[in-house]
């Protein structure tokens, strides 16, 4: 997959959209500030706070994840992506390292469609995105934007749950490249050692 220098062309219209919701409803952060949905942190407090107290202005959450996307582009190290027949996507592919490849609107849903309670949409939301980087052979130092947005410093209960298998994998995956460097082979003391 490539990058886009495009956001995709319905975004203005849910900003358009989401920015007279949060004007009519007085959408604010705890600190008071007015959320502008502008592709800041603000937003995605906005957008746990439309799940949990004022609901969405629209139905299937297609523009939710549209702004929830929008600010990971904007506060992190994540581009938009191709489009992949109807569905929009964010992602990162540096030298060395697996393509990130993250379908917001469709993973919100399976989200939602899981029953996860109204508090945790986006927080597990997020989850997906961090884990899918581990899975992509990311550490925290090759995106720390994204490893340090507000929750993802080791406290989300989904990633620190799943750290630990995720590190086993890409142990895993380290030794089968130097496997495969030594053409199929392990030294004994190399094949013995354990990831910590």
């Amino acid at each position: 997959m490539k990058y886009t220098d495009q956001a995709p062309p319905e975004l203005e219209e849910a900003l358009e959209l989401y920015r007279e919701f949060a004007k009519r409803t007085d959408l604010r952060t705890p600190a008071g500030t007015e959320i502008r949905f502008e592709g800041s942190a603000d937003d995605l407090y906005g957008l746990d706070y439309c799940v949990y107290e004022l609901g969405f202005p629209e139905e299937g959450y297609r523009f939710a994840s549209l702004i929830w996307a929008h600010a990971i582009v904007n506060l992190t190290e994540l581009h938009w992506m191709e489009a992949v027949g109807n569905e929009f996507a964010i992602g990162a592919s540096y030298e060395g390292h697996a393509n990130l490849v993250f379908f917001p609107h469709t993973r919100l849903l399976e989200v939602f469609a899981r029953g996860f309670s109204q508090y945790e949409g986006f927080t597990v939301l997020k989850d997906h995105l961090l884990l899918h980087a581990l899975d992509a052979e990311y550490e925290p130092d090759d995106l720390p934007r994204l490893f340090g947005l507000p929750g993802c410093h080791g406290t989300s209960i989904a990633v620190f749950a799943n750290a630990t298998r995720f590190s086993r994998i890409l142990w895993e995956r380290a030794k089968d490249r130097r496997r495969a460097e030594l053409g199929g082979w392990l030294p004994p003391e190399e094949e013995a050692l354990e990831s910590e």
